[in-house]
């Protein structure tokens, strides 16, 4: 008997693992690419249909691989809320890094705001209109005592350089500068000055600082709202040019990096903060059907014989 089985539980709408074998009460065994690649079945309730399983399929797929992700998003977010109360803070996401982190912070209450600029150096200066811009987005966040302003830390100097930036147009609060994960640059020894200059980095966040520091988060998950709008030559015109095709080296292929992120940000911050999906590929067999799997002696090429 497998340990294991899956279910498209009919009130919460996903598809859940449940121990043991199963029972007269999901008569309906379905399959999707979705789902461990279609070899496993769902079992579902009488009368639903292959239409029925798409969603929940798809919320599966994003769950179980993006379990790893999501874990440390959720670490992340502890982290700052042990740090910094929810009242009395307004958070500011640098760009596409902390996206994943924001989603999670405004799901659980917080005020947060992204500030897109790139190419932030400790010798440039922002222009006016970046600014003005910046003094915006902090009105939107009310008259906080405290601000967090919070990016991946390369070297850190976007992080100082924007605390800065809002200290100065928020003399009489607290700003807090915050790295969601470093590079390898930001902890040498030639960047040390820079380093003591950061406020809290975030630990124990290591798939999720791995998919920063190679940019796959941005290439192969989120995708890009905006283009890339420089900080010492900062424009409103430029701000509002979305990306029109994939960046050069995207993973993402059939959409444009701005289409794509649009789709994630339906998909992803509902799912951030569910359980994880407790169950393994092999749980989901029987020891006869397993062993039969693995030494290719099943038949049947829809799976039929797995299960």
């Amino acid at each position: 008997m497998p340990k294991k089985h899956l279910v498209l539980d009919p009130e919460s709408g996903f598809i859940a693992a449940r121990d043991g074998a199963p029972d007269n009460a999901f008569p309906v065994a379905l399959t999707s690419p979705l789902v461990f690649a279609g070899i496993v079945k769902v079992h579902c309730a009488e009368g639903t249909s292959s239409a029925d399983l798409a969603g929940p399929a798809r919320t599966f797929d994003i769950r179980l691989g993006r379990a790893a992700l999501f874990r440390d998003t959720r670490s992340a977010v502890q982290q700052l809320q042990e740090l910094y109360a929810k009242d009395g803070t307004g958070y500011i996401a640098v760009g596409g890094s902390p996206k994943l982190v924001k989603w999670l912070l405004k799901q659980r209450g917080f005020s947060v705001v992204t500030v897109n600029a790139s190419g932030v150096a400790l010798d440039k200066s922002a222009t006016g209109e970046f600014t003005a811009y910046l003094g915006r987005k902090l009105d939107k966040l009310g008259a906080p005592a405290r601000y967090v302003v919070m990016d991946f830390a390369d070297t850190g100097a976007s992080l100082i350089k924007l605390k800065a930036d809002i200290q100065a147009l928020r003399p009489s609060a607290e700003v807090r500068a915050v790295a969601i994960g470093t590079s390898p640059e930001f902890n040498a020894s030639k960047n040390a000055d820079n380093k003591a200059r950061i406020d809290t980095v975030l630990a124990g966040i290591p798939d999720l600082q791995k998919a920063l520091h190679e940019q796959s988060l941005k290439l192969y998950v989120l995708g890009r709202n905006k283009v890339k709008n420089d900080y010492a030559t900062w424009s409103t015109e430029r701000s509002k040019a979305l990306a029109g095709a994939p960046e050069s080296g995207s993973g993402i292929k059939a959409t444009t990096l701005h289409a794509h992120y649009q789709a994630q940000k339906t998909a992803l911050p509902p799912l951030i903060d569910l359980p994880e999906v407790d169950v393994k590929f092999e749980d989901l067999f029987d020891e006869a059907s397993d062993s039969e799997y693995e030494s290719g002696s099943a038949s049947g090429s829809d799976g039929d014989d797995f299960f």
